[in-house]
């Protein structure tokens, strides 16, 4: 069983999302960041992402799910881009 480390349960910071997702907009950053989540709850939700699922497969909690959210919408924006 995994364990997470004190320094996976400390708010993210901009290099922590970068770490997870690559080089992102400040707009986007933001937006995670200010969820308030944690770096395990945005691998949890990049590994979501990542599967296709968007949805989150267990049992998560809030800041997972609005991740999801928040990741599956800048997809979309990439995926199709307002003309």
């Amino acid at each position: 069983m995994w364990i997470a480390s004190v320094t996976d349960m400390l708010p993210l910071t901009r290099s922590d999302v970068e770490t997870y997702l690559g080089e992102v907009s400040d707009e986007l950053a933001a937006r995670i960041i200010a969820t308030g989540a944690t770096r395990e709850e945005l691998a949890q939700a990049a590994m979501e992402i990542e599967h296709g699922t968007g949805e989150p497969r267990q049992v998560t909690g809030p800041r997972v799910d609005e991740l999801c959210r928040i990741l599956a919408e800048e997809l979309e924006d990439e995926i199709w881009p307002e003309p």
